[in-house]
């Protein structure tokens, strides 16, 4: 019998540890009314009211389907070719055209030098296509050539091996008939592969 006693006891002792007393009638210490001033303001700016846009003929509605397709894209058939660039500077590159020229001379003398600073200029020589002198080096002191003319069409070029120390390969030049007189006299500007061409008709 006690040892019934004892489990009951057991059984019901921390029900009675963990009941509350009755709070009802009495005010917490712990409690605090909230102010309404201490509530945490809401941004204004998210319920801003926006007005809807005014559009007129000079502010076209951008959604407009209208506007987007005759208004904002200026339609043109006009387009820069990218090729004209390259077209350009091949054009500048090729060589240089010298002139025609008329001579009764069974030959001409081409005195010629490197108008800049000495930097290792050199040409060949082509009369018609054909290699007559495959390097001249053009110095400050002038040097000469001398061309034999055939009866007819004759086409004198100058073509660059380099272009030196300095870009480009630069020379002036003074072509002389037979009899002394100066038939032409100018410059070249020549990048390395480029001629500059003389024709010269006897």
């Amino acid at each position: 019998m006690k040892i019934i006693y004892l489990q009951f006891l057991i059984f019901f002792a921390p029900i009675c540890i963990w009941s509350q007393f009755d709070t009802k009638n009495k005010k917490s210490s712990f409690s605090a009314p909230i102010s309404a001033s201490k509530l945490p303001a809401l941004p204004s700016e998210k319920f801003k009211f926006e007005p809807k846009p005014t559009y007129s003929d000079k502010f076209p509605d951008p959604n407009n389907s209208f506007v987007k397709n005759d208004m904002l894209i200026t339609k043109t058939n006009t387009f820069a070719n990218p090729n004209d660039i390259v077209k350009d500077r091949l054009n500048a590159e090729k060589g240089n055209f010298l002139g025609d020229f008329k001579t009764k001379s069974s030959y001409v003398r081409i005195v010629c030098r490197d108008f800049g600073e000495f930097d290792g200029d050199k040409v060949s020589v082509y009369l018609n296509d054909e290699l007559i002198n495959s390097e001249v080096l053009l110095e400050s002191s002038s040097k000469q050539v001398v061309i034999n003319l055939s009866k007819g069409f004759n086409k004198i070029q100058f073509q660059a091996l380099n272009e030196g120390y300095s870009s480009p390969n630069t020379a002036e030049f003074e072509m002389f008939d037979d009899k002394g007189n100066v038939i032409t006299s100018n410059q070249w500007n020549l990048f390395t592969g480029d001629r500059a061409t003389i024709n010269v008709t006897r």
